[in-house]
């Protein structure tokens, strides 16, 4: 018999409770969450003090879209909204980022004649807008990390080269309000040998970008890269401007993509979902763990049923990650799920399996982000038969 125990705001209890005993994930205080604007899309979930924050978009009448802000209580109450953009414009938020003395948030924004710019703001710690600007930057960016150290943003855009894609890294220094470095990733890394991959149109893809730790010295850029219709998992390291080791790291099929990857005390750790077709297998889980220098040192796959889609990650301590999304049941010839449950599961620091929680319930349940709160829970945003819901992910002690 597990006798559940609650898990103190103390970090170091906390962590030693995961080092020691934990056995368990569990999800627990499901609720509807009321949001007044229509959300077209969820970015990601961060927490404000004892708060969630959803991050989106919200389409509006005649089309035009707008960043979205949602500030809510865990019991599923909208605290604050707050919309961003411009007239006549389609903005989609890249990234927002904690300061000092609140948030920058930075948008892509595509007017109607098709001009393009990035929109940058400055918000205090309430959501309330204290600057705005025009970033001159004509390619559609997809990532952003602010270095503080050096009062800059570290952005990744797409360069597009007759049929080629590929990022570029661009800072941006926030005293001069100028571009002061530039990286192209235009390399191409070829598929491993013995794996056929046509290469005719070749496109590379940042999805994510993250500094390694405070000091603000190592970038990790994570996505894929793919030839014709084929996608492998795509990882850079990059230090003072200048590009360490990057290559894509395939499987049998391919159709492979990087979400995340994080330094451990084990190398680097990167988080994504693989297309497989192996076993009626369609997609699963994919920890993909790396030496110093970029070389493959190990890779694990999970799946329970034909469609495991993963969706996000959530780091707790040094040395261990717990990995959230949805298992799925297709019907067949369609592509409506006959069953959707989600699914969470804790790994270490070299990807290696801990424990799981599926939960299994008679609705569609499709999951989107995930976050951690100071006392280890773990606040979760997903939809259930097409409602909003939030919840939380906790782990039980035996």
């Amino acid at each position: 018999m597990t006798l559940k125990k609650t898990l103190l705001i103390f970090p170091c209890l906390f962590i030693f409770l995961i080092n020691a005993s934990a056995q368990k994930l569990g999800i627990k205080d499901i609720k509807n969450l009321r949001v007044t604007h229509q959300i077209n899309q969820i970015y990601a979930l961060e927490m404000i003090k004892k708060d969630g924050l959803l991050i989106g978009d919200t389409r509006l009448e005649g089309g035009d879209l707008d960043g979205l802000l949602v500030r809510f209580n865990l019991k599923g109450r909208g605290l604050k909204e707050v919309r961003l953009g411009r007239t006549d414009s389609y903005e989609r938020i890249i990234k927002l980022e904690k300061t000092k003395k609140g948030y920058y948030l930075l948008m892509n924004s595509v007017k109607k004649d098709k001009t393009r710019r990035l929109l940058f703001y400055e918000l205090d710690n309430a959501l309330s807008i204290l600057s705005s600007e025009v970033i001159s930057i004509p390619n559609i960016s997809t990532e952003m990390v602010y270095d503080s150290k050096r009062n800059v943003l570290m952005i990744v855009t797409t360069i597009f080269d007759k049929k080629n894609s590929f990022p570029q890294l661009i800072t941006y220094d926030l005293t001069t309000k100028k571009i002061i470095k530039t990286l192209n990733f235009n390399q191409v890394n070829r598929p491993e040998k013995g794996k056929k991959r046509p290469t005719f149109k070749w496109t590379k893809a940042c999805t994510s970008i993250r500094f390694s730790d405070e000091s603000y010295n190592e970038l990790l850029l994570t996505g894929s890269e793919s030839s014709t219709n084929i996608s492998d998992c795509w990882i850079a390291k990059v230090v003072d401007n200048q590009i360490i080791w990057e290559d894509r790291f395939a499987t049998t099929v391919g159709r492979d993509e990087g979400i995340s990857t994080f330094k451990t005390p084990a190398g680097y750790l990167s988080f994504g979902h693989e297309y497989s077709q192996k076993t009626g297998i369609n997609f699963s889980y994919r920890t993909l763990l790396l030496s110093e220098k970029g070389q493959e040192k190990s890779a694990e796959r999970y799946y329970r049923r034909q469609k495991d889609k993963f969706k996000d990650v959530v780091r707790l301590g040094k040395k261990h990650f717990v990995m959230f999304g949805h298992s799925q049941e297709m019907m067949l010839l369609d592509a409506k799920p006959k069953a959707s449950n989600l699914w969470a599961i804790m790994v270490n620091e070299k990807g290696e399996f801990i424990v799981d929680y599926e939960h299994q319930t008679e609705m569609i349940d499709e999951a989107y982000a995930i976050t951690r709160m100071d006392n280890g829970d773990m606040p979760i945003l997903f939809e259930r038969d097409g409602d909003l819901m939030i919840g939380i992910l906790e782990l039980l002690v035996p």
